[in-house]
């Protein structure tokens, strides 16, 4: 509805207008997950962001179309937005952007493939987090930092053969996301734990997490509506 008034006006708030569009992907990512109302919007925000060299909002633009390509399967492309959010992020400068930029990294590395340049991607986001507040970002990085990365790494320690590390590493990632009492994070983290415990044929385990998971997706409702 703001954005409808906005449009009606004769000189439209470029500024507000990108801000508008940056919360309308949240919604719709959250509402809908990947779909091309995400990508709407969140390019929207991203071509705003640029005309007004708002640096914030491009990465945060940046990492919107990233997860929507992702989880669209568009793997090549979430690599490629990924490394244009690190090219707006160089180390040594705001570490909270720096750590999303990692974890972007990190995350479409796995995807493509490469397990081992993902690693390296993780190590440097967990070396950032030691040295910030990474609770205190939460609504910047829209999952925890720590339990995220962790996430990503466990399974990428399985797919290159290290099942007992990636058993131990999945499990610190879901007491990291409960310490947190983050909903959306904890789904992240036991959705990918139930990965490796399927793999690793954990059977009871993976039985007590999906269990685990459905519960707090239906007490918190999060389910997409397509």
């Amino acid at each position: 509805e703001a954005l409808e008034k906005a449009g009606d006006m004769a000189e439209q708030p470029e500024a507000t207008l990108m801000r508008l569009w940056h919360s309308l992907g949240h919604c719709y990512w959250h509402i809908k997950g990947p779909h091309p109302d995400v990508a709407r919007a969140f390019g929207r925000t991203y071509d705003l962001a640029q005309r007004l060299r708002n640096a914030y909002f491009e990465r945060m633009a940046l990492w919107g179309l990233c997860a929507e390509r992702a989880g669209s399967g568009d793997y090549a492309a979430a690599l490629d937005l990924a490394r244009k959010h690190v090219a707006l992020t160089p180390l040594g400068t705001e570490p909270e952007a720096a750590i999303q930029s990692r974890r972007m990294l990190q995350l479409s590395l796995h995807l493509m493939g490469d397990q081992a340049s993902s690693l390296e991607a993780a190590i440097t986001a967990l070396s950032l987090i030691r040295q910030t507040d990474d609770h205190r970002a939460i609504s910047h990085f829209q999952l925890d930092p720590h339990a995220a990365t962790n996430t990503v790494l466990s399974r990428a320690l399985w797919i290159q053969g290290f099942p007992t590390q990636a058993l131990a590493v999945a499990e610190e990632a879901v007491q990291s996301a409960r310490s947190t009492e983050h909903a959306l994070t904890l789904c992240f983290v036991l959705f990918a734990q139930c990965a490796v415990l399927l793999w690793c044929g954990r059977w009871a385990d993976l039985g007590r997490q999906a269990d685990a998971l459905v519960e707090v997706t239906t007490d918190r409702r999060l389910g997409f509506s397509k």
